[in-house]
């Protein structure tokens, strides 16, 4: 099969718009308040806590056996912490407040 050069340059240009899930380097969360819609339409915005703007927070993937570095920032009024899923740490690096 021949492909053209239009369509050769139309899919690299797609491949390089893809989200970056799963490639190395620095990840940022960012712990902030902000409105939600939550209740349905009328009702006011609720006050929530998140992460990037959104509760929950986003999701990050990686590679099984890739490093990633998180960058976070806490932008609280008040301390924060990240509790993770799927990856195996310490459980003194767990993320849950006062019990590890």
């Amino acid at each position: 099969m021949t492909i053209s050069r239009r369509t050769f340059l139309a899919s690299s240009v797609a491949t390089m718009a893809m989200p970056t899930l799963g490639q190395a380097g620095q990840q940022q969360l960012t712990a902030s308040q902000f409105s939600a819609q939550i209740l349905p339409a009328g009702n006011p915005k609720t006050p929530v806590m998140g992460f990037n703007g959104s509760s929950p927070g986003p999701e990050l993937r990686v590679k099984q056996g890739q490093a990633v570095n998180v960058l976070f920032q806490n932008r609280l009024d008040e301390g924060s912490a990240v509790h993770w899923h799927g990856i195996r740490l310490q459980n003194s690096m767990d993320g849950v407040p006062i019990l590890t």
